[in-house]
C-alpha cells in the first residue's frame, strides 16, 4: 500500500509500506453492503512493537513508525487497516 503523508509546508511523500484488511475490516465491509454483493471472510494482525521501524522527513526528527501509525488510523477508513512494519532492503557487495 502507499501512503501518502503531506508536511506542514505542503511537501508531499508517499511511503510503501505492507498493510491489509485488518480485523474489523469483515464486520465494517458487512455493515457498508448489506446486501451481502461484498464480502470479505478474512483479516490479517499487523504487529509493530516501538523501535522497530522508523521514518524521517526532511527538516523533522525520526519519528517511531508506531507513533506515526497511531497519527494516520486516526479516523476515516485506515483505522480498518492493519499495517505491520516499513520494508527494507539490503544490499551486499563483495570487496574484491
Amino acid at each position: 500500500m502507499l501512503e501518502s503523508v503531506s508536511l506542514p509546508d505542503g511537501t508531499g511523500y508517499t511511503l510503501v509500506n505492507a498493510s491489509s484488511p485488518g480485523e474489523n475490516a469483515p464486520e465494517e465491509l458487512a455493515r457498508r453492503h448489506p446486501d451481502g454483493d461484498v464480502s470479505l471472510s478474512r483479516y490479517v494482525t499487523g504487529v509493530i512493537n516501538p523501535g522497530e521501524s522508523f521514518i524521517k522527513f526532511p527538516g523533522e526528527e525520526w519519528t517511531d513508525w508506531k507513533d506515526a501509525l497511531s497519527a494516520i488510523r486516526n479516523g476515516g477508513d485506515r483505522i480498518y487497516i492493519a499495517y505491520d512494519n516499513l520494508p527494507i532492503k539490503g544490499y551486499l557487495y563483495s570487496p574484491e
